[in-house]
Protein backbone atom coordinates (compact mmCIF):
# COMPACT_ATOMS: atom_id res chain seq x y z
CA UNK A 1 0.00 0.00 0.00
CA UNK A 2 1.28 3.15 -0.54
CA UNK A 3 0.44 6.68 1.29
CA UNK A 4 1.21 10.28 0.17
CA UNK A 5 1.26 12.53 3.07
CA UNK A 6 0.29 16.19 2.62
CA UNK A 7 0.98 19.03 5.19
CA UNK A 8 -0.04 22.40 5.23
CA UNK A 9 -1.82 25.34 6.76
CA UNK A 10 -5.47 26.23 6.58
CA UNK A 11 -6.66 29.87 5.57
CA UNK A 12 -8.16 31.32 9.14
CA UNK A 13 -12.12 30.01 8.78
CA UNK A 14 -11.58 27.72 6.05
CA UNK A 15 -11.95 24.38 8.19
CA UNK A 16 -15.84 24.08 7.08
CA UNK A 17 -14.31 25.15 3.36
CA UNK A 18 -12.03 21.79 3.24
CA UNK A 19 -14.16 19.75 5.05
CA UNK A 20 -17.14 20.33 2.28
CA UNK A 21 -14.04 20.12 -0.48
CA UNK A 22 -13.36 16.30 0.72
CA UNK A 23 -17.08 15.38 1.18
CA UNK A 24 -17.57 16.21 -2.46
CA UNK A 25 -15.00 14.52 -3.80
CA UNK A 26 -15.75 11.40 -1.89
CA UNK A 27 -19.09 11.46 -3.70
CA UNK A 28 -18.11 12.81 -7.81
CA UNK A 29 -14.53 11.15 -7.53
CA UNK A 30 -13.66 8.48 -4.80
CA UNK A 31 -15.21 5.82 -7.38
CA UNK A 32 -13.38 7.21 -10.10
CA UNK A 33 -9.50 7.39 -8.58
CA UNK A 34 -7.26 4.63 -9.94
CA UNK A 35 -6.39 2.34 -6.46
CA UNK A 36 -7.63 4.91 -3.86
CA UNK A 37 -8.61 3.15 -0.84
CA UNK A 38 -9.40 6.01 1.93
CA UNK A 39 -8.42 9.06 3.59
CA UNK A 40 -7.66 11.15 6.90
CA UNK A 41 -7.99 14.67 7.35
CA UNK A 42 -5.84 15.46 10.74
CA UNK A 43 -6.02 18.93 12.59
CA UNK A 44 -2.80 19.16 14.55
CA UNK A 45 -3.34 20.06 18.12
CA UNK A 46 0.10 22.51 18.62
CA UNK A 47 0.25 24.13 15.23
CA UNK A 48 -2.68 26.83 14.55
CA UNK A 49 -4.35 25.80 11.29
CA UNK A 50 -1.84 22.77 10.93
CA UNK A 51 -3.39 20.17 8.49
CA UNK A 52 -1.99 16.53 7.57
CA UNK A 53 -3.56 14.62 4.89
CA UNK A 54 -3.48 10.79 4.40
CA UNK A 55 -4.17 9.31 1.45
CA UNK A 56 -3.92 6.02 0.77
CA UNK A 57 -3.60 4.00 -2.72
CA UNK A 58 -3.14 0.10 -3.66
CA UNK A 59 0.28 1.16 -5.11
CA UNK A 60 2.40 4.38 -5.72
CA UNK A 61 1.84 3.92 -9.86
CA UNK A 62 -2.00 4.04 -9.17
CA UNK A 63 -1.21 6.79 -7.09
CA UNK A 64 0.37 9.22 -9.57
CA UNK A 65 -2.49 7.70 -11.99
CA UNK A 66 -4.90 9.59 -9.86
CA UNK A 67 -2.38 13.01 -9.67
CA UNK A 68 -2.68 12.81 -13.33
CA UNK A 69 -6.34 13.16 -13.82
CA UNK A 70 -7.75 16.38 -15.26
CA UNK A 71 -10.17 16.24 -12.12
CA UNK A 72 -7.90 15.90 -9.44
CA UNK A 73 -6.01 18.95 -10.85
CA UNK A 74 -9.28 20.84 -10.74
CA UNK A 75 -9.81 19.74 -6.82
CA UNK A 76 -6.34 20.09 -5.75
CA UNK A 77 -6.81 24.21 -7.37
CA UNK A 78 -9.85 24.32 -5.30
CA UNK A 79 -7.89 23.24 -1.99
CA UNK A 80 -5.22 25.37 -3.10
CA UNK A 81 -7.38 28.55 -2.34
CA UNK A 82 -8.10 27.12 0.84
CA UNK A 83 -4.86 27.33 2.29
CA UNK A 84 -1.53 29.19 2.95
CA UNK A 85 1.56 28.73 0.61
CA UNK A 86 1.70 25.46 -1.17
CA UNK A 87 1.58 21.92 0.83
CA UNK A 88 3.97 19.93 1.45
CA UNK A 89 3.92 16.31 0.12
CA UNK A 90 5.85 13.26 1.41
CA UNK A 91 5.07 9.76 -0.43
CA UNK A 92 5.41 6.73 1.73
CA UNK A 93 4.97 3.14 1.62
CA UNK A 94 2.99 1.79 4.24
CA UNK A 95 5.76 -0.43 6.22
CA UNK A 96 2.84 -1.86 8.55
CA UNK A 97 -0.96 -1.11 9.65
CA UNK A 98 -3.31 -2.14 12.43
CA UNK A 99 -6.70 -0.44 12.72
CA UNK A 100 -9.07 -2.11 15.03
Amino acid sequence: MFAQVIRFKVKPDAWEAIRQLDERWQVEQASKAPGFRGSYILREKGSPNGCIMVVLFENEQLARQNSDRPDTNRWYQMMLEQIEGQPEFIDTDVFRSYLV
